[in-house]
């Protein structure tokens, strides 16, 4: 069993199930992709941390964030909608979306 974990926690590991998954995905232009109603980004691009009892975010993955506004820019869709995502676990009381927001 602690093999097993050790292998399934290693970079290595990480690295070849991430290809796996996402190995297949070819960028393609904003303008290829079909009209919808609305483009919906997830949440899960920005980490907070509290320092000094104050929230600060940094970016984790800002391609999710631009390639949301990129599909608005090219009016795939009139509508962009960021969700508001908060951990459970995060110190924050404030949640991702009310920080892009701002």
């Amino acid at each position: 069993g602690v093999v097993l974990l050790v292998c399934c926690a290693s970079p290595w590991f990480a690295n070849w199930t991430t290809k796996a998954v996402e190995g297949a995905y070819v960028w393609s232009p904003p303008t290829a992709a079909p009209k919808v109603d609305a483009v919906v980004v997830l949440s899960g691009m920005l980490t907070s941390r509290l320092v000094d009892q104050q929230t600060h975010w940094e970016w984790i993955d800002a391609d999710r964030f631009w390639g949301g506004v990129e599909l608005w820019q090219a009016q795939r869709a009139p509508i962009l909608v960021f969700t508001g995502g908060h951990l459970p676990w995060s110190m924050s009381t404030e949640t991702e979306g009310q920080a892009l927001k701002s």
